[in-house]
């Protein structure tokens, strides 16, 4: 899909636009950051100069709005770093005795997906949970969020699942 990274040019390597991985370093305000958000006509041009650069030194089109732009270029940063990982990676190990094969990184991701999921449900919960006034609010909650669990998301109302919050 991104041919320029098996042959990458000169220019490539001057490219200083980044993609932060974390929300805590993204700020709208750098011109920069892929997530810059301009304030005035002259910024927006400026972005937008920046924006058809960055494509141009990957030989992608520069055609469309800054938003448009903005995804492309976002997209290919993110291949960029994961080919740059997965380079770096093949590199310095020996395939006989790798850690665990490509073919079984797929489900160590889903997984790491499910373990993110869970945190977020969790975060969510106890975020309700301290709202909780009375003990028949914790209650109704506890019960509302099983209820949902044991028949909506692991479950159905003809075959109920037996999932329990945890309280502790």
């Amino acid at each position: 899909m991104y041919p320029y990274l098996a042959q990458s040019s000169c220019d490539l390597k001057k490219s200083q636009i980044f993609l932060s991985s974390m929300d805590e370093l993204r700020d709208d305000r750098n011109p920069y950051d892929i997530s810059f958000t301009p304030s005035t006509l002259t910024e927006g041009r400026h972005f937008d100069t920046l924006l058809n650069t960055k494509l141009s030194y990957r030989r992608l089109s520069s055609n469309g709005t800054i938003r448009v732009k903005r995804d492309t270029l976002r997209a290919v940063l993110e291949a960029e770093m994961l080919y740059d990982l997965m380079t770096k990676l093949v590199s310095c190990i020996d395939q006989d005795s790798a850690f665990c094969a490509v073919e079984d990184t797929i489900p160590c991701i889903m997984h790491g997906g499910n373990r993110v999921g869970k945190k977020i449900f969790m975060m969510l919960l106890l975020e309700v949970w301290c709202n909780c006034v009375t003990n028949a609010d914790r209650m109704s909650l506890i019960e509302t969020v099983e209820n949902f669990v044991n028949r909506g998301v692991f479950g159905t109302e003809q075959s109920r699942s037996q999932w329990k919050l945890p309280e502790n």
